[in-house]
């Protein structure tokens, strides 16, 4: 996130950053580079569907994911989505594409030096990961969002869905 608020911050100016994990993950010479370059972030160690259950203290104008959409099952995923869609205008996601080429590549990441766990995660995310419009057919009340899903580069899956003429619930 702070590479990609890096290439933003001439443009958004003053932004808040919301960094969730299970874990309290975020160093502190992470927090200082977000204030280096004007955005404040807060960090929030805790259950993704508790915090998307809570009332929605703010306005939410993006919810990006990297690599974690597919670690959830498909009821849990609609469940996710659902809350998400509360929450935000706009969700951008990316994730691992099931696709062959994809499947073949994480086969073959020991190559670069993989570890045993690494290699493992590789194959069992490919195989988790989506193609078509598997993600947008989870996606809630759809007639009210702008869906787009498309595979990107060689390994990767993306999604953006993006609320249209309606103000957030």
């Amino acid at each position: 996130m702070l590479r990609v608020a890096r290439r933003l911050a001439s443009r958004w100016q003053g932004l808040t950053v919301i960094l969730l994990d299970r874990h309290k993950i975020v160093s502190a010479e992470t927090q200082r580079d977000f204030d280096a370059i004007g955005w404040r972030v807060e960090t929030v160690a805790a259950d993704v569907f508790e915090f998307l259950q809570q009332d929605n203290p703010t306005d939410v104008d993006v919810i990006t994911t990297n690599l974690f959409l597919h670690h959830f099952p498909q009821a849990e995923l609609a469940r996710l989505l659902a809350l998400a869609a509360q929450w935000t205008d706009v969700l951008a996601a990316c994730e691992p594409s099931r696709a062959p080429l994809a499947l073949a590549a994480s086969q073959m990441v020991w190559a670069i030096g993989c570890n045993d766990v690494s290699r493992h995660d590789a194959v069992v995310s490919v195989r988790a990961g989506f193609n078509g419009d598997e993600i947008s057919a989870l996606w809630p009340k759809q007639n009210e969002w702008e869906l787009h899903e498309w595979p990107a580069m060689l390994f990767t899956h993306c999604f953006v869905a993006r609320r249209t003429g309606r103000t957030p619930q």
